[in-house]
C-alpha cells in the first residue's frame, strides 16, 4: 500500500542518516564535525545519540566551543552532555548554561535530559554552588508527570531542598500506578 511505502522510503532514509552519523565515529578529521551538529537535536533518538557518539570521537578541542555556544536546546544537551563525558572540568561552564534554560517551557524529553545533565554535573564538579540549581529546580517538583517527579526528586535531596518530604510523600500517597511509588 501507499502507507508502507512511504513507510519504508521514511525508515530507510532515517537508517541512511543514523549510517551516516556512525560512520563519523572512525574519523578524527575536524570537517567532519560539521554535519554532526544538525543531527544532534534530531527528532530520532538513534540518530541524534550517533551524532552524539560521533562528537564524542573527535578531539574535544575541535568541537569544545562550539558545543558551549549552541543555541538549539534540543541540539544542545545531547553536545553538552558529549562534552562533560569528554571533559569533566566543563561542569561549571556546562552547570552555567542550564541554569539559563527555562525547564519548564521545553518538552518533557529535554527536561529529564537537562535534569540528567545537573546530576552528571554536580558528580563530575561536587564543588560546584548548589543554591541557583537549587532556585531552578525546587519549583518544578512536584511535576505533573511521575518520570520528572523520579528525576528531580532524588537531585532535590542532594540540594537539600526545604519541604521536600511532605510534598514527595503527598506525590506518593495520591499515586494511582506502582511506577508512580517508586522514587
Amino acid at each position: 500500500t501507499a502507507q508502507q511505502t512511504a513507510r519504508n522510503a521514511f525508515s530507510a532514509e532515517a537508517r541512511a542518516q543514523r549510517r551516516k552519523m556512525e560512520s563519523f565515529h572512525l574519523s578524527q578529521n575536524v570537517s567532519d564535525i560539521a554535519p554532526i551538529w544538525p543531527n544532534l537535536g534530531s527528532a530520532d533518538p538513534r540518530i541524534a545519540n550517533a551524532a552524539r557518539v560521533a562528537l564524542e570521537h573527535h578531539p574535544v578541542s575541535q568541537w569544545r566551543d562550539a558545543a558551549l555556544t549552541v543555541k538549539n536546546t534540543g541540539a544542545a544537551l545531547p553536545a553538552w552532555m558529549a562534552l562533560l563525558a569528554a571533559d569533566n572540568a566543563t561542569a561549571p561552564a556546562i552547570t552555567e548554561r542550564l541554569l539559563k534554560l527555562d525547564l519548564a517551557a521545553l518538552p518533557v524529553s529535554q527536561q529529564l535530559a537537562a535534569l540528567h545533565l545537573h546530576n552528571e554535573c554536580r558528580a563530575a564538579a561536587p564543588s560546584l554552588s548548589s543554591a541557583a540549581v537549587l532556585r531552578q529546580l525546587d519549583p518544578l517538583f512536584p511535576a505533573a508527570r511521575w518520570e520528572l517527579n523520579q528525576a528531580l526528586a532524588p537531585l532535590l535531596v542532594q540540594l537539600r531542598a526545604t519541604n521536600l518530604v511532605p510534598r514527595a510523600m503527598a506525590l506518593l500517597q495520591s499515586a494511582q500506578r506502582q511506577e508512580e511509588r517508586m522514587h
